[in-house]
């Protein structure tokens, strides 16, 4: 039996899914034949007995509502590749040597989302104007003469109205604030500082609780997390540093549910940990999430949907993706959960709603594997459960991803970096939520 349809959980559709259902997860072997009438009823010739009654099919042994919606979401869960092709290939920039970085952000507040590529090789920091019709226009420098940008961030730091951003240099340690003049063009950049060696991960978060983003950096070499309190007028105080040994990733989150911010930092050396923050940017001592093991990237969400953030990780020794569960007490669980323990060279990793359903998904890239991965959370009933990888794109180098609406359609599009002939590239999510 062929399965071709794509246009949703309609009534016809809901007796192609109902009949292609059964013949997934029911009866595979077995079955000689599944109809539907033109009442919509469903008939199953079977050689063996077929646990059916009046309003339920049961499906590895549980209990479904024979509706359309039903068996659609009954169908994906048991074979989501059924409904999976990989999306075209979008170009938004072809002129780039082996970007590391990309961010999505509207620099020219026309409504569109533009999108920002760091280049150490070529020592560039550019954006490209979404021109609206799924094209974007050359690339425009930000900066001259930087040096080896490897990690960028976009936010409106000064509160002006227009989105900043901020660029951090894993070779010389340079962290620069490029203001936004407001006219899609970028002011002489602020140096926060010229020793923050490794650092290839910067975010932004109200770490002092004063209504004003500061700014973090990992720095692996120096073997601390600096981060930048922002005086609220384009200006920012001398780093304060937290120690971890070979910090290669760093994320603000509420890990204990007090309402300041804590700050969650990956180590290439020593895993996971988290340091608490008071709630006036003073922090207690790290605590650790993991034992000590290689963390390549690092992401938080709320994967169970139970309130509290858990921790997802990037681990390149034993090439996994795992997550620990935020048991939501300042603590996290001692055991993680493998979400894939298949991925050879991991170089990014996203948590995003990907097919509107209100679970966070996870996206993966590879260097070595040549593909971005997506697995589908269909939160089942004791937590979040994931679906093996549906593969967004192959056949490529994946540097980094970042995720944004670029074609304003309401769907959450994906992009990458790579070290191709197609640098920068964004898949357009058409119809993931049908998934």
């Amino acid at each position: 039996m062929a399965y071709q349809t794509r246009c949703g959980p309609g009534p016809y559709v809901g007796c192609l899914a109902l009949a292609a259902l059964w013949s997934i997860v029911a009866v595979r072997a077995d079955v000689p034949s599944v109809t539907t009438d033109m009442a919509g009823n469903l008939h199953i010739a079977s050689p063996q007995d077929v646990n059916v009654t009046a309003e339920t099919v049961y499906v590895n042994g549980n209990p479904r509502v024979i509706t359309a919606a039903a068996a659609w979401n009954a169908m994906v869960e048991a074979d989501p590749f059924l409904l999976w092709q990989s999306p075209a290939t979008e170009i938004v920039a072809r002129d780039l040597s082996e970007p590391t970085a990309v961010h999505v952000a509207d620099l020219d507040n026309d409504g569109w989302p533009d999108v920002i590529a760091a280049c150490p090789v070529s020592r560039q920091l550019v954006w490209y104007r979404n021109l609206g019709t799924r094209k974007f226009g050359p690339a425009i420098e930000v900066a001259l003469n930087l040096t080896t940008p490897s990690a960028v961030y976009a936010a409106d730091l000064d509160q002006d109205g227009w989105v900043d951003l901020l660029s951090a240099s894993e070779v010389d340690g340079h962290v620069l604030f490029h203001k936004n003049n407001g006219d899609a063009g970028f002011a002489v950049p602020l140096v926060l500082s010229m020793s923050a060696i490794g650092g290839h991960s910067i975010t932004v978060a109200d770490l002092d609780q004063d209504q004003h983003l500061d700014v973090l950096v990992a720095g692996g070499s120096n073997n601390t997390v600096a981060w930048f309190a922002n005086r609220g007028d384009g200006t920012f105080a001398a780093p304060s540093f937290l120690p971890v040994t070979n910090a290669a990733c760093v994320v603000a989150v509420d890990v204990d549910g007090n309402g300041a911010l804590d700050v969650v930092v990956g180590s290439s050396s020593i895993g996971a940990r988290w340091f608490p923050n008071h709630g006036n940017g003073s922090f207690a001592s790290p605590i650790a999430i993991t034992a000590n093991s290689a963390v390549q990237q690092l992401a938080t969400g709320d994967l169970d949907a139970d309130g509290h953030e858990d921790l997802a990780l990037l681990l390149p020794d034993e090439e996994a993706v795992v997550w620990y569960r935020n048991l939501g007490n300042g603590s996290f669980a001692a055991t993680p959960r493998t979400i894939t323990d298949g991925l050879y060279e991991g170089t990014d990793l996203l948590l995003v709603d990907v097919n509107a359903d209100d679970h966070l998904d996870v996206v993966v890239a590879s260097s070595s594997e040549g593909t971005v991965s997506w697995f589908r959370n269909s939160h089942a009933a004791a937590g979040a459960a994931f679906s093996s990888a549906m593969l967004v794109a192959a056949y490529d180098e994946y540097l980094g991803l970042a995720t944004g609406d670029l074609d304003q359609d309401g769907h959450i599009d994906i992009l990458s970096v790579s070290a191709s002939s197609i640098p920068v590239a964004w898949y357009r999510n058409i119809d993931w939520n049908l998934l």
